[in-house]
């Protein structure tokens, strides 16, 4: 469940440039030669220090809840493979049989609440990280004098991936050259030092 939720989440996240994100600078109207900016979001959520570490504990505790689960089931299990072979007509015999489908019925609703709410929470820490990272675009933006960021994908194409081609094919951004402030807005999100920033010409 979280990875198909993973999933559509970070499709949102890899959007065609097409959906670009225009952050104007807060010292004066925006020029018709102003400077332009581009961020790797992709790039930014995966060194994003404490968005992973948050994603990893939210695993962590997936997998402990599920493993938990395993062994109820497993119990319940060996409870009915018992039951078996005990007489239908003892008078304990229905009682016991309606306990144990009883168990199995709330681990069921216990297991789908939690997906649900594991499901939630996933959500939200992406949602919240990514509004913190175009925050933090737009404090550079503003900082440096950049007028407008747009979204592209740093990655390099691999040949032998037909998919990866056919992305490749479809970028918007084809070329650029000292206008990538990816690594400076992880370096301000992760709270590291990086070189000054590049310098981009009008």
């Amino acid at each position: 469940m979280m990875k198909s939720l993973r999933a559509v989440i970070c499709s949102i996240i890899l959007v065609s440039t097409s959906s670009l994100t225009a952050i104007a600078a807060n010292n004066g109207p925006v020029e018709a030669g102003q400077r332009i900016a581009l961020v790797d979001v992709a790039k930014v959520f995966k060194a994003h220090t404490r968005f992973n570490a948050s994603l990893e504990q939210m695993k962590k505790d997936a997998e402990m809840f599920q493993t938990m689960m395993r062994t109820e089931q497993n119990k319940l299990a060996a409870e009915a493979e018992l039951l078996k072979q005990s007489n239908p007509n003892d008078p304990d015999f229905k009682a016991k049989e309606t306990e144990i489908s009883k168990k199995l019925a709330e681990l069921q609703v216990t297991q789908s609440q939690k997906g649900r709410d594991i499901s939630e929470k996933e959500a939200r820490l992406y949602f919240d990280t990514y509004v913190e990272v175009t925050q933090q675009i737009a404090n550079y933006a503003d900082r440096n004098g950049i007028g407008l960021v747009l979204r592209f994908n740093s990655a390099p194409i691999d040949a032998a991936d037909r998919k990866s081609v056919i992305e490749g094919v479809n970028r918007e951004i084809v070329f650029q050259v000292g206008r990538d402030i990816t690594d400076q807005v992880i370096a301000t999100i992760n709270g590291t030092q990086i070189g000054s920033a590049p310098r981009i010409n009008r």
